[in-house]
């Protein structure tokens, strides 16, 4: 078992930034990278919380292999899609 699970988070708002002050204030996570298509927004999250790689699209935050979990916070309606990306890249993933 790891001592530390590397997060990645696809969505940061309202309940992606819940969840990531959660993962923060967890001994056995860090956040290793976020994606966010809003930069404003992006901009708040990294100021508020520290800067971590932020990435253009969900694929390309799935690319890093140090990334173990990914929690999808986006719209329940692009779910389907984007879990099943981020399964078919064998990392664990937390959507609601």
């Amino acid at each position: 078992m790891k001592n530390v699970y590397q997060v990645g988070i696809i969505g940061l708002g309202v309940v992606g930034e819940r969840i990531l002050k959660q993962l923060i204030e967890h001994p056995r996570f860090k956040v290793s990278g976020y994606c966010e298509p809003n930069k404003d927004r992006l901009e708040q999250i990294q100021k508020k919380y520290g800067e971590v790689q932020s990435y253009p699209s969900h694929s390309d935050l799935l690319k890093n292999d140090e990334i173990d979990l990914v929690y999808l916070a986006v719209p329940p309606k692009f779910h389907h899609e984007i879990a099943l990306n981020i399964i078919s890249h064998g990392k664990h993933i937390l959507c609601e």
